[in-house]
């Protein structure tokens, strides 16, 4: 017996509803739009190239992997930092 499909339409759902919830969760929302939401920091693509197998793959956040470096404390720090000021 076939599942009976449903459109694509009705999948997108959920999605816009978490959306809408994410975008109310804003205290610009709240306070009437005097305050303004926090820029979340976006990691820089460093691209790295991996041969494996036979294939070729481009990994852009690689060098996220060296936890200790200065580089991805100060991105780990600017997440935090976002957080914290979202969360407050």
């Amino acid at each position: 017996m076939k599942a009976k499909r449903r459109g694509s339409i009705a999948r997108l759902i959920p999605v816009f509803a978490a959306g809408a919830a994410l975008a109310l969760a804003c205290p610009a929302f709240s306070d009437g739009g005097k305050g303004a939401c926090p820029i979340p920091p976006v990691a820089k693509k460093v691209p790295t190239v991996f041969h494996e197998h036979g294939r070729t793959r481009t990994d852009e956040y690689y060098w996220m992997r060296e936890r200790d470096t200065k580089g991805v404390l100060e991105y780990l720090d600017a997440e935090n930092g976002y957080t914290r000021s979202y969360m407050a």
